[in-house]
This record gives structure tokens, C-alpha cells and sequence, in this order.
């Protein structure tokens, strides 16, 4: 096997010379420009073609980083239920209560274990982060929410991306192998596959890299808070040099850790995804999207916490795969991710680097600026009419009056619609995004209060002859 480790960085012009016969070469240069696009967070990587992997890192990471890998758990959750398969325990088309007795949700209709592993269920998006705040939860306490939870579909029928559907994988593997779900996939996952770097257990990391997300052009800090009961769903603790095991695994028949027939169901979409929730995706399997990019089959799965981010993508018929791990997250950020610069090449494709996060955070600043040449403005004309004894026109005054409400009610639309329609919408949004929160307050405010100022004034000094 080659190995290549790329420890230093260079300059974003590493694209232009990437060999193109060379995919993982190509792959590692667009990923190297795009996080010096985003700010160079630290971040670690590792590419795989064939034989050849080529790795690297940025700021304080390397290889054995420890990050929150988000989302990407639910992959290890699906492989830990697929080994109970194998084992007998349990049945893909038997229901959940068959495991779970006291599990049920608002609709008497039976949910089967493959509908929670597709997002099947009929359990929505939105109720799927109602906990997210909540990390003192247990997952049996998680699960038991969902009895309030009113299934928005009838199981079967509509894909739903939803935390709630692996929290419940977690607790049935409880109950079936009458472990903790961490001891659970420690033995019948972790170990067998060799992640020796992979934690299930928070306290063991307390020395994790501060997660990050945006602030008008500068990173602010957002350590992770520790959530055991959403280890399933989401809060699994891994490096670069694990997941490339990971994804090896995956490449393979599976490796006597999971029998051929359950390696291939892990990866077959279960249902077909409507209109195209994230590029070259058509299908969701086991925790995986499934797709097609450059004309090959690509399975791959995104990681999101409010300030960490994991990708990974795999090409079964090239035997390539790609993972990155960053300590950055955030909306803004995040209309850039790395590694959907690099994918493309990785396929034989061309790579596709984009300055979106640039536009991105040179809008928010560009707000941030006119907001306080506007304080400034209102300030200063208040001071300047106050002096001359000239009221302000009708017109001003009625105008700043019902835009800064008007703009009051888009922002709370705005967060809401952000975060799923729920009223932890503003949280939510300070945590994911918190330069573009501060906006969507202070711009109402601002621009009230200066209605308010200007309609005083007016009352104040008196309309003059001919002013409206």
C-alpha cells in the first residue's frame, strides 16, 4: 500500500496543478482549497483510491483528532442492527413492538425496524430535534416522547429524515442484547472492525478541539455538549483514521464482521427520495444516501453538530472513498463543505470549488456594516433635527414604524423555518448560525426603535407648514 501524508498546506492554487489522472491527488487539492476558503479550520482528511490513501490535515488536527461525527453514527447504529440480524435477534420486517412492548406513537399503525432504518416511520423531521436541547435525556426517555409524536405519514409510504428512528434502533438493541447501547456496539462493532481511536463514552474526550461555527468572518466557539442518549443517532466520537477503516469496512463483503446478504441490504435504498434533498441523491439505505456521481454509485452520509462537521463518500465499483472531519459548522459555513469540491474528482471527475462561504459571510458582513451606518444615521439625524427645530416628515416616520416590525415577523419566520417550525427556533438558530441571529434581531429593533424616536420627535417639534 502507498500512504502519502500531506501535513502542510499550500496555496489554493494546488486545484490548477492536481494531476488529473490522479484522482486521489485531485481529490486531496480541491479539499485542501476549499477549507483555506472556509478559514482553515481544523480539519483532517483521508482519501482512499484503490491501494493509494493520501492524507492531511489543517490548523491543530491530525489523523487521530478525535471529532463528533453527527449523523455518520447512524451508519454504526444500522451496521450494530445488522450484526443482531445475523444473530438471529431480530427480524427487518418484524415491528417494533415485537422488541420494544412499550414503545407506540400517537397512531395505533405499526412501524417495522427497516421503516426506522429508511426514515420510514411516518415520524417527521421536525420531531426528530425536539429533544436537541435536552442533552440530559436518556435514550429510553428520548424514545418515550414519542408517544406524543403524531406520524405525519402512514409507515411505508414517505421518506422522513429523522433522529428519532436510530434512537429507537438504540434502545431495541438494549433490549435485545441486554447491554448498554454503548457496550452493545463497542463489542459487536468498534472492536471487530479495529477503530481503536473511536469513543462512545464523552467523558473520555474531554480534550476534543473547541467546535466552531462562523461569526462575521470570524470563528466563534461551540463546544459540544455531552448527549450519551443520542449516541445512536448522533454523537458518536471518531477520527480520520478510523473512518477510513470505517469506509473500508463498507467497500467490503463484510469482512466476517456481517454476512454478504446483510453488507448488501445496508446498502440498498429502501426508498427513493423525493426531488433531490442533498446533490446526486435518489435513494436513502441504512444510514446511507445512495446516488450516483461522474455515472458511479456513490453512497455518503454528512455529520452535523451546532460546531462539527463529518463527511464521507464512498465509490463501491472504483473502490474510492473520501472522509473529512472539521471542527466547524454553521449555516453559513456550510453552503460550502469541502468535500463536495472534492467528490467529483475522486470519481474521475472535475473538481468543483465554489466561493459560496466568500459571498456568504461578505453578505452577512455587508449587513452588519449598513446596520450600523443606519444606527449612526438615526443618531445623527435625530440630533441634527433636535438642533434646527425641523420635525421629521410623516412619511419617515410611519415608514422605519412598520418595516421594523414587518422585518420582526420575517426573521421569526426565517428561524423558524430553519430549524423545523419549533419553539426553540431562536436557540436553535444562535447556535447553528449566530452572526445571521444577531441580525435578524437587531435589524427589527433597530429600525423600531427608530420609528418610535422619529414619531416622538415629530410630536415633539410639530409638523411645519407644507411637511408631510
Amino acid at each position: 500500500m502507498v500512504v502519502v501524508v500531506l501535513l502542510c498546506w499550500g496555496a489554493p492554487a494546488a486545484v490548477a496543478n492536481a494531476d488529473a489522472d490522479d484522482p486521489a491527488r485531485a481529490a486531496v487539492a480541491a479539499l485542501r482549497a476549499q477549507l483555506h476558503r472556509i478559514g482553515s479550520p481544523a480539519a483532517a482528511y483521508a482519501v482512499l483510491d484503490g491501494d493509494t490513501v493520501v492524507t492531511g490535515a489543517s490548523g491543530d488536527a491530525d489523523q487521530d483528532t478525535p471529532f463528533v461525527i453527527g449523523s455518520l453514527s447512524k451508519s454504526f447504529t444500522a451496521v450494530g442492527v445488522m450484526r443482531a440480524v445475523d444473530a438471529g435477534l431480530v427480524d427487518l420486517d418484524g415491528p417494533v413492538t415485537t422488541y420494544l412492548p412499550e414503545f407506540t406513537t400517537a397512531s395505533s399503525s405499526e412501524i417495522t425496524v427497516a421503516q426506522l432504518l429508511h426514515h420510514t416511520s411516518g415520524l417527521s423531521t421536525a420531531d426528530g430535534i425536539r429533544d436537541l436541547l435536552e442533552p440530559e435525556r436518556t435514550l429510553a426517555q428520548r424514545v418515550a416522547l414519542a408517544r406524543d409524536f403524531a406520524p405525519t405519514a402512514p409507515p411505508g409510504e414517505r421518506f422522513q429524515y429523522s433522529n428519532i428512528n436510530y434512537a429507537i434502533l438504540g434502545l431495541l438493541l438494549e433490549q435485545v442484547s441486554g447491554k448498554t447501547f454503548a457496550d452493545y456496539l463497542r463489542e459487536e462493532v468498534v472492536i471487530p472492525l479495529g477503530l481503536s481511536r473511536t469513543i462512545l463514552d464523552a467523558e473520555t474526550a474531554r480534550d476534543l478541539i473547541p467546535g466552531t461555527v462562523p461569526f462575521f468572518g470570524f470563528a466563534m466557539p461551540r463546544p459540544e455538549s455531552e448527549f450519551p442518549g443520542a449516541l445512536a443517532d448522533g454523537y458518536i466520537i471518531s477520527t480520520a483514521r478510523d473512518l477510513l477503516t470505517y469506509a473500508k469496512f463498507h467497500l467490503s463483503d463484510g469482512r466476517g464482521v456481517l454476512s454478504p446478504e446483510s453488507m448488501a441490504a445496508l446498502h440498498e435504498p429502501g426508498i427513493r427520495l423525493p426531488g433531490d434533498p442533498d446533490p446526486g441523491s435518489t435513494g436513502y439505505a441504512m444510514g446511507w444516501y445512495t446516488g450516483e456521481s461522474e455515472s458511479h454509485l456513490v453512497l455518503h452520509h454528512e455529520g452535523d453538530n451546532f460546531g462539527y462537521r463529518t463527511d464521507i463518500a464512498l465509490y463501491p465499483d472504483l473502490g474510492h472513498a473520501i472522509v473529512v472531519t472539521m471542527a466547524r459548522n454553521g449555516a453559513v459555513s456550510m453552503v460550502d463543505t469541502p468535500i463536495s469540491a472534492a467528490r467529483p474528482a475522486l470519481a474521475g471527475g472535475q473538481p468543483r470549488p465554489s466561493s459560496a462561504y466568500t459571498v456568504a459571510t461578505a453578505l452577512v458582513i455587508a449587513l452588519a456594516a449598513a446596520l450600523i451606518v443606519t444606527i449612526a444615521w438615526t443618531v445623527l439625524s435625530y440630533r441634527r433635527r433636535t438642533r434646527t427645530r425641523r420635525p421629521p416628515s410623516r412619511t419617515l416616520a410611519l415608514s422605519l414604524i412598520l418595516t421594523g416590525p414587518v422585518l420582526g415577523v420575517a426573521a421569526l419566520i426565517s428561524a423558524l423555518l430553519l430549524v423545523g417550525g419549533r419553539a426553540s427556533a431562536l436557540p436553535l438558530a444562535w447556535l447553528s448560525a449566530p452572526d445571521v441571529t444577531v441580525l435578524l434581531i437587531a435589524w427589527p429593533v433597530v429600525l423600531t426603535v427608530a420609528g418610535a424616536a422619529t414619531a416622538a420627535q415629530r410630536r415633539t417639534l410639530g409638523p411645519q407648514d407644507g411637511m408631510t
